[in-house]
């Protein structure tokens, strides 16, 4: 009974692909006009009965529908937040490998090789850290 209107697009740009939907919903017509119910009742005298369960049903419908789109939409958050994570500790964890490695060089007489590797496992915490606060920013 009410007049609905759905818009998708969807937008890719480098790692980020966003797609957006858009569901306009009229709702100022759930029930028909006065008249047409009082023409209903004079057919059927239970019409307006069926008419305002069938109304509520569709509202209950909808509000189900909305309350399951933030929930799916709160999940996709929390595994964007486990993946940012993840993501840390991971780099966390080759950038100590790599020194770990470097100070083994190091302690074996390869300075030079050793500075590098220590630099690049460096080199690396800034780079995830800076990639990761653009990624924040979009």
């Amino acid at each position: 009974m009410s007049k609905v209107s759905r818009q998708s697009t969807a937008h890719v740009d480098g790692k980020t692909a966003l797609l957006k939907q858009q569901t306009l919903v009229d709702d100022t017509v759930f029930l028909p006009p006065a008249s047409d119910l009082a023409d209903y009742q004079k057919i059927d005298p239970n019409s307006i009965d069926w008419i305002k369960a069938r109304a509520e049903q569709e509202q209950n419908s909808r509000i189900k529908f909305n309350d399951d789109r933030i929930k799916l939409a709160k999940k996709e958050l929390n595994g964007r937040n486990v993946s940012a994570y993840l993501g840390i500790i991971a780099i966390t964890f080759i950038a100590l490998m790599f020194i770990m490695f470097a100070f083994y060089l190091v302690s074996k007489g390869y300075d030079t090789k050793g500075t590098l590797f220590g630099s690049g496992a460096f080199l690396m915490i800034i780079y995830y850290l800076f990639n990761m606060r653009k990624t924040e920013k979009k």
